[in-house]
């Protein structure tokens, strides 16, 4: 995994072949392996799973974003977001 001028939260867990670049990490967020976050703001207790990139996005807490790629992006809190089930 690569982080470069980040800031990761507590307990922030960084899974296999992840980037983060310029990004802030909230307390307890999981990134899944593969992630890609670039220029985006994670909030507390957020998911991501395997393959998620995410390029200047805001994700509030507690939000859960899977599998796909994603671009000047809100996603709110408690959300659920995934291209496909």
């Amino acid at each position: 995994s690569f982080v470069d001028g980040s800031i990761l939260g507590d307990g922030v867990v960084v899974g296999n072949h992840c980037t983060v670049f310029n990004s802030f990490v909230g307390k307890g967020v999981n990134l899944g392996d593969h992630t890609i976050l670039h220029s985006c703001v994670i909030g507390k207790g957020c998911n991501t799973l395997i393959d998620t990139h995410l390029r200047r996005c805001v994700v509030f807490p507690d939000a859960h974003v899977s599998s796909f790629g994603l671009e000047d992006s809100i996603i709110g809190r408690r959300a659920f977001v995934t291209s496909a089930v």
